[in-house]
């Protein structure tokens, strides 16, 4: 396998390991180990890109979703097995925060995509690590539908050539029974089966041109 630049969305603390937080999913959970077993496979000079959220009260996905992954509570730390794999492989890693689904809102050029509660820190760092650095990446993480989706594009609309790996991605379950019981319409029903199909036949490589592979291993 050559050295590979990977972009890992929004493996975090509170999406993952947390039960308690508004967004644990335990299918998030399930691709920790799968997650850090690919990464310990990395051959040398390959790079790691962290992605995940981090909110600041009156950020925009907060009217949109559950509060989640607030700046400073824990929840939006990278989940420590992931850290805890690149270090013992010696596989370069940086960290990037964002306060929307998709990191590279506001690190370009500032405008109507402007997020007010943006670091500057973290534009630069997507400036540097993704922006200007290789043409070929590895998308993995979650959500299937939201944050992989729109940063698979976001990766394709700059010329970035990009597979995903089916078994390091999945999104969560939310039955329509549940979305009644909490008085949630019925809209908001999520299948992750359904949605998994769809995006892997379709969307990513049809609609954002990706290369869709189903594990990990194919990549050598």
């Amino acid at each position: 396998m050559n050295p590979l630049q990977v972009f890992v969305t929004d493996m975090n603390v509170g999406f993952s390991q947390n039960r308690d937080g508004a967004m644990f999913s335990p299918r998030v959970a399930a691709l920790v180990p799968p997650t850090a077993e690919f990464i310990r496979s990395l051959p040398a000079g390959s790079k790691v890109v962290f992605v995940s959220d981090c909110h600041q009260p009156g950020d925009a996905e907060h009217r949109r979703f559950p509060v989640h992954c607030v700046d400073g509570s824990g929840d939006e730390k990278v989940h420590p097995d992931l850290i805890k794999a690149c270090e013992e492989s010696g596989i370069g890693y940086v960290v990037i925060y964002k306060s929307e689904h998709d990191v590279f809102a506001g690190t370009e050029q500032p405008g109507a995509f402007w997020h007010p509660f943006r670091k500057p820190a973290d534009a630069g760092l997507v400036r540097k690590h993704i922006v200007n650095s290789g043409d070929e990446w590895v998308v993995i993480g979650c959500v299937t539908d939201i944050c992989i989706d729109i940063n698979v594009a976001s990766l394709t609309q700059r010329g970035k050539r990009v597979t995903v790996v089916r078994n390091l991605i999945d999104t969560y379950d939310l039955p329509l029974s549940t979305c009644r019981e909490l008085g949630l319409p019925d809209a908001a029903a999520h299948d992750p089966e359904e949605v998994n199909q769809f995006w892997f036949s379709h969307r990513f490589p049809v609609t954002w041109g990706a290369r869709v592979v189903g594990d990990w291993r194919e990549l050598v």
